[in-house]
């Protein structure tokens, strides 16, 4: 399988990058090279957050896309810390 450049990505392709990783830093990571491009939607928001249990509540994209960053890397901080015990 290809990877594509970072360029050449859909926000859907980012959406099963995401999915497909485990590690929350780097979903973190997923999330930060979304940002900008086009393409990313109520419906990509929700099964990312649903993948993770969390809920985004209603608002409008930028939003709702800060707060699925925000609970990620705060999920990410904690795994980390879970991890060095």
């Amino acid at each position: 399988m290809e990877k594509k450049l970072k360029t050449d990505m859909t926000a859907e392709d980012y959406m099963m990058n995401f999915l497909d990783e485990d590690d929350f830093a780097l979903k973190y990571e997923i999330l930060e090279n979304m940002e900008g491009i086009e393409g990313i939607t109520d419906i990509i928001i929700d099964n990312m957050a649903s993948s993770l249990d969390f809920v985004i509540k209603e608002g409008n994209i930028e939003s709702r896309f800060e707060e699925l960053k925000r609970c990620v890397r705060t999920r990410a901080k904690y795994e980390t810390l879970r991890l060095r015990k």
